[in-house]
């Protein structure tokens, strides 16, 4: 939700949920990028936060968030504030595993 991205999709990358095991580099998403989306998203969807949704989740942002708490701190890009948590995601990744198990 910090960085409004999609769940599923790589927070740092516009790479979509399918393609994530690919091996080539996607655009990074950057605050610009993110905030374009949702203000076209807004434009776009008119009073409507059903159209707003589906306009966001078709790039892969979330469609819940009209406006990003990061949006007024100038020297702030949220997506480069994320770091991948290796151990978490193994720990997760095996608990599947060993539950649908």
């Amino acid at each position: 939700i910090v960085t409004c991205s999609k769940y599923g999709t790589c927070p740092k990358c516009r790479c979509p949920a399918s393609n994530l095991q690919d091996l080539e580099k996607a655009s990074p998403r950057t605050r610009l990028w993110t905030e374009g989306v949702i203000n076209e998203a807004k434009a776009n969807a008119g009073s409507s936060p059903k159209e707003f949704h589906k306009e966001c989740m078709m790039h892969d942002v979330t469609g819940g968030i009209y406006v990003p708490f990061w949006q007024d701190l100038p020297y702030m890009d949220i997506h480069k504030c994320i770091m991948p948590d290796v151990l978490h995601q193994l720990y997760q990744g095996i608990f599947k595993h060993l539950i649908g198990w």
